[in-house]
Formats: C-alpha cells, structure tokens, sequence
C-alpha cells in the first residue's frame, strides 16, 4: 500500500490540506477541478474568489457506510508564481457519530491525487473514486457485520452461562 495523505481533526471534521503544483494556466486548471468534481458528484456553491464544492448529507456518517455520502466541503484557491500555478485545495470531511477506517482513508486520498491526475494530464478519471468508494463501503459493511457477530456471540456466551448456572443452583 502507498502512503496515503492523513488528515488533521477539528472537533468530528476530518480537514485534508494540499497543495498541488501545474503548469496549466489558472483559468484552465480550474475548469479542470470543477469538470472533474462534478463528474465526482460535487455541487459548486461559490465560484470566486474562493471556489466551494459541496457534496453529501450532514447526518449520513451516522447510516451510510459508503464514505462518498458523508458530507464533503471543498474549497479552492489558485495562486500564480511564474509559470507555475499553486492550487491550494481544503477539504473537510464530516464524521459526526462515525469512526473511520483505512479504506475511507483511502478513499479520500484517491480523490485528492485524482485532482493533481487531472492537473496534469487533463484526463478526468472518475472510476477510481468510484472504486474506492465501493471497496471503502464493502470493507465498512465486513466490519459492522463482524463486531455485531463478535457481540451476538458474547451475549449467548453470556446467556448460555446464566442458564447453566441457574440449573447448577437447583
């Protein structure tokens, strides 16, 4: 496995901060995120000077094991320096009530590198987020399901071994 980009926490936001280098113009680069954010199922809310993407529901950490429906606030900023243009991307993941795993990790990375992919090639590639949003919300799903049988096991353990006791007392 790759190293994958770790987020900072503020309070149950997961807050990626990354800063991506391109020869593209500013104009262009930004016609390139917002193409390929959309195709990622982002809205844009803002466009200058700061551009907003929106994506997800504000409670769906709390239900939906699939991390793509969490809510996702981006925001974009661009910098020229010589030929080179900055692109400053902040992304804040909402995680309210939800523990993430190492596949959501992954998740989000895919996202962030597809950003600098398009960056630098133009080519939007949309399917491996959608892969590794699919594998991220299998994983989940493998490990609720996992920790339910763990505790459905204990509590007949449990139960099992206070009905042999009650039967030893009489």
């Amino acid at each position: 496995m790759s190293q994958i980009t770790m987020p900072k926490r503020d309070r149950h936001w997961l807050v990626y901060e990354v800063s991506l280098e391109t020869d593209t113009r500013q104009g262009a680069a930004g016609k390139r995120i917002a193409d390929y954010l959309d195709a990622l199922g982002y809205t844009q809310t803002q466009l200058s000077p700061t551009m907003i993407f929106e994506r997800g529901a504000s409670l769906s950490s709390l239900y939906n094991p699939n991390p793509k429906s969490q809510k996702t606030i981006l925001h974009v900023d661009f910098a020229s320096a010589g030929t080179f243009t900055i692109v400053e991307v902040q992304m804040r993941v909402n995680c309210m009530g939800n523990r993430p795993l190492s596949k959501d990790y992954e998740f989000w990375d895919a996202e962030l590198r597809g950003m600098q992919h398009v960056l630098d090639t133009g080519i939007l590639d949309p399917q491996t987020s959608h892969y590794a949003a699919e594998r991220a919300q299998w994983y989940n799903i493998a490990i609720t399901l996992l920790v339910f049988l763990v505790i459905v096991s204990l509590l007949m353990v449990g139960s099992l071994t206070f009905v042999y006791m009650a039967l030893l007392a009489v």
